[in-house]
C-alpha cells in the first residue's frame, strides 16, 4: 500500500531473485493520497488486484508514506469487505513495513510473520477433539 515507485522496487527485487515475474500491485498513492489518506486507494486497488489477477490470497504491506501518513491497514481492509471490494474472509494478511524502521529483513520478517499467522491461525482450534483436549498422533512413523 503506497506509491508505484516501491512497488516497483519490491516487484524488481523478487524478480531479479526468483529470476520469474512477480506479480505486485500498488494502490498508487499520490498526493491527494498523502493529504486525504489512501483508504480509497487501497479499496480499489484490492478491488481491482482481485479482478485482474484471481489470487487465492493477498498479502499487503505498506510503504514509507501510508506508514508517515498513519494509515490503518486493518480498517480500510474492513471497509473493502463491507464495500464488496474484499469477500468477506477473504486472506488478507497485512504488516506495516516502513523503511525508516529497522532493515528490509525487519519488513520482510513482519510480512512472513503476518501470513503464517494467517495460515495458521486456525490450526490449534483443528489440533483439538470434541472433550477440548489435544490430540496426539503417536502412530506415525519417524
Amino acid at each position: 500500500h503506497g506509491s508505484q515507485g516501491c512497488v516497483a522496487y519490491f516487484r524488481s527485487h523478487l524478480s531479479r531473485h526468483f529470476k520469474e515475474p512477480v506479480p505486485a500491485v500498488s494502490s498508487s498513492m499520490t498526493e491527494d493520497a498523502a493529504v486525504f489518506g489512501g483508504q480509497a486507494n487501497l479499496v480499489e486497488g484490492v478491488e481491482n488486484a482481485r479482478a485482474l489477477y484471481q489470487p487465492e490470497m493477498m498479502a499487503i504491506s505498506t510503504t514509507c508514506m501510508a506508514e508517515v501518513i498513519g494509515d490503518d491497514v486493518k480498517m480500510f481492509l474492513g471497509t473493502a469487505e463491507r464495500s464488496g471490494a474484499l469477500p468477506v474472509g477473504f486472506p488478507a494478511p497485512y504488516a506495516n513495513t516502513p523503511s525508516f524502521v529497522g532493515s528490509h529483513l525487519t519488513g520482510y520478517d513482519s510480512m512472513l510473520f503476518s501470513i503464517l499467522s494467517h495460515l495458521t491461525e486456525d490450526t490449534a482450534s483443528d489440533a483439538n477433539d470434541a472433550n477440548d483436549k489435544a490430540t496426539v498422533d503417536t502412530t506415525a512413523a519417524p
